[in-house]
């Protein structure tokens, strides 16, 4: 796996997607192909900057291939955009939230039998 990017120092900082169409992307693969078309450049340019094949970049792009955490910030800073890292920290949170209402409503029904007791 290529760890080093030289790229990262010297290409302009990603810019956050709107709220609005982070909101609208479903998986992180969407995110992928909707930054690299919006860029305007072909898979064969990331996967090259990536030090990946194209077809590599094509089954991510496609979601028959897990984003690998690796991938993540150099492919926004190729894309020049956040999305792909601002889908994944609203999963994350919208995860968080779902687990924190889990543990409330166990704690709920837990109280409820004991006060049933």
């Amino acid at each position: 796996m290529q760890t080093s990017f030289p790229f990262l120092s010297a290409m302009p900082a990603p810019k956050d997607a709107p709220d609005t169409l982070v909101a609208r992307i479903s998986s992180e693969s969407e995110a992928v192909a909707v930054s690299m078309r919006a860029k305007g450049f072909k898979q064969s340019w990331y996967a090259a900057q990536l030090g990946k094949s194209e077809a590599y970049i094509s089954l991510i792009a496609a979601g028959k291939r897990p984003v690998p955490r690796w991938f993540i910030k150099p492919f926004c800073v190729l894309s020049g955009s956040n999305l792909l890292a601002q889908h994944i920290e609203l999963r994350a949170a919208l995860a968080a939230v779902r687990e924190q209402r889990e543990a409330r409503n166990v704690i709920d029904t837990y109280a409820d039998m004991l006060r049933a007791a």
